[in-house]
């Protein structure tokens, strides 16, 4: 049966639906994406391709649709594994996903507070989930819904974005937001994006950069990994060995808020930093709290920086570090590459 030219579905909205997510998401190299509905695997092979360093995995209930897959995108990128599960129960870890899509898929699924839930769990504190579908409340909706019902799945339901908003909210998810492409605000497809909060205790985040640099007063520049040795610093950085700050760290948020802000176009070590951390709540933590970077201990000594200790570098006019930037002592060293988990001790583990 030919498919009505009406009807959008994953493959044909590919890769509009995924460069969208991806235009406001922004995942840093390294990032691992959970396509939900993946179909022949196309979305979540484009994900991989698009975002330098990442991995996915992509589950359907389909066996065709997976054949098709292992034949085509699975099988030719290492990186894309498809695997036979139903959304509801995940046969994934916990905390294992830094972004979840599901495009043109989530109005097929039963039990739909399940599956947000299994989304839930199996993204890491600070993840993102994004959900594009059909908006019930627009004209086309429910004339959308006759369609599936006589052509495809009887089951089939589109949602609201309020609809949305309390299913996400009610999993956990925050800052659960409504997207529209520009210029097409009247288009009965939408995108909606819900973040997994991450508080600092147990929370884990992920270092997205590791920056140094030959000279105080430059740049650093990320270099991807390097070694944190104990009472030193970043071995090869300018600013180890100098002082009990011996690395620092910022927030990947604070960057894009600060290029947002001031029209900027900073990237990672733009602002002087050694380690760029997404996912944590970084101004949350205090003095004397310790973190596991990777295989390494870091321990808190400082919190930005005064007004009467010198800060020599900006970007643009721009300085953020001395406001927002956590400054550490190295206690367990070892080697740090992008993509370590970030996690704060809780005081029983320190």
């Amino acid at each position: 049966m030919k498919l009505p030219a009406i009807l959008p579905c994953s493959e044909r909205a590919q890769p509009t639906a995924y460069d969208f997510a991806l235009a406001h998401l922004r995942p840093v190299s390294g990032s691992r994406f959970l396509d939900i509905g993946c179909g022949g695997g196309k979305g979540a092979a484009y994900l991989v391709q698009r975002v330098p360093g990442a991995s996915a995995v992509g589950v359907d209930i389909s066996d065709r649709v997976l054949q098709r897959a292992q034949r085509g995108h699975a099988g030719a990128e290492p990186r894309l594994l498809c695997l036979h599960a139903p959304a509801q129960h995940l046969p994934l870890a916990d905390a294992a996903f830094d972004v979840a899509t599901t495009v043109m898929t989530f109005h097929h699924l039963r039990d739909a507070e399940r599956v947000v839930r299994e989304v839930y769990r199996v993204l890491r504190p600070g993840g993102a989930f994004v959900v594009a579908d059909v908006d019930r409340a627009h004209w086309m909706g429910p004339f959308f819904e006759v369609m599936e019902h006589v052509f495809f799945d009887r089951g089939t339901r589109a949602r609201t974005a309020e609809e949305y908003r309390r299913l996400l909210e009610g999993a956990g998810f925050r800052r659960v937001r409504v997207l529209r492409r520009e210029g097409k605000e009247r288009s009965f497809i939408f995108w909606v994006v819900g973040e997994k909060p991450g508080g600092p205790f147990g929370g884990m985040g992920r270092v997205v950069a590791v920056c140094r640099s030959a000279r105080r007063t430059d740049p650093k520049v990320d270099v991807g990994e390097g070694e944190l040795r104990a009472g030193y610093g970043l071995v090869g950085d300018a600013h180890a060995g100098l002082s009990e700050r011996e690395v620092s760290l910022l927030a990947l948020e604070s960057i894009e808020r600060a290029n947002r802000e001031h029209g900027i176009q900073a990237v990672p070590g733009s602002f002087a930093e050694n380690l760029t951390v997404r996912g944590l709540d970084l101004l949350s933590l205090r003095v004397g709290d310790r973190l596991r970077v990777g295989p390494t201990l870091l321990e808190v000594v400082q919190i930005g920086k005064p007004p009467e200790v010198a800060h020599t570098y900006n970007f643009r006019g721009v300085s953020i570090l001395p406001r927002e930037g956590v400054f550490c002592r190295v206690i367990e060293g070892g080697r740090v590459a992008r993509g370590d988990p970030v996690r704060v001790l809780p005081k029983e583990e320190r």
